[in-house]
């Protein structure tokens, strides 16, 4: 991978995961899933959620 991405902190994890609960729609391929957020992309809000 040649972007920036990182591991984020537990508490980041715990926050993005929040946040993806909020904003999740019927028929997003994370729809009740329990997806955790494991990594971001430095430059922008893209996140790696693991299933």
């Amino acid at each position: 991978m040649n972007e920036p991405w990182w591991l984020i902190s537990t508490s980041m994890s715990k926050f993005l995961t929040k946040e993806l609960e909020k904003v999740h729609l019927l028929k997003h391929i994370l729809y009740e899933k329990e997806a955790v957020a494991v990594a971001r992309i430095k430059d922008n809000d893209d996140v790696i959620f693991f299933d």
